[in-house]
């Protein structure tokens, strides 16, 4: 998780995992707009982990 500061008073206003949020400092009043600059969970992908096999010798190859 990351700390949520305000941009103005540095005050402490959430721990959070986000993707995009809006939030109004209770103590100044500041509105602060945050977003991800990067994806929170990051997936591989399919190409990445194709394993690939001899399908040969399966068990339960009829040929």
């Amino acid at each position: 998780m990351e700390t949520i500061r305000c941009g103005n008073c540095r005050k402490k206003l959430a721990e959070a995992e986000f993707i995009r949020l809006s939030i109004k400092c209770p103590r100044c009043g500041v509105i602060n707009q945050l977003k991800a600059v990067e994806p929170l969970i990051s997936m591989p992908r399919a190409s990445e982990n194709e394993v690939l096999y001899d399908k040969s010798n399966h068990p339960l190859d009829r040929r």
